[in-house]
């Protein structure tokens, strides 16, 4: 959580249906995303470039974070100033 942010969440039980996530995010203007990498990946799926143009910065944390998201983020997204950070600690 950031300081003075608005918290966006989904409909209980739709976080999975990546339709509604991405509806949700650009109806809201979201400019930062937290995903787990393999959900990551599979949302990736149901965006084209310029459909979050307020997306800033997506965090990912509870799983590696592989070279192929990023790839995949970079293709999807065509957003060159938004970041993705992993914050998973190994072990």
């Amino acid at each position: 959580m950031y300081l003075g942010c608005t918290s966006v969440v989904v409909p209980d039980g739709e976080h999975l249906d990546f339709e509604v996530v991405r509806e949700t995010m650009a109806h809201s203007a979201v400019t930062v995303a937290h995903f787990v990498p393999s959900v990551l990946s599979l949302f990736l799926d149901f965006v084209s470039p310029g459909d979050l143009p307020a997306l800033r910065q997506i965090s990912c944390t509870g799983e590696a974070l592989l070279l192929s998201h990023r790839e995949k983020l970079t293709k999807k997204m065509d957003n060159p100033m938004l970041t993705l950070d992993n914050h998973l600690i190994p072990r």
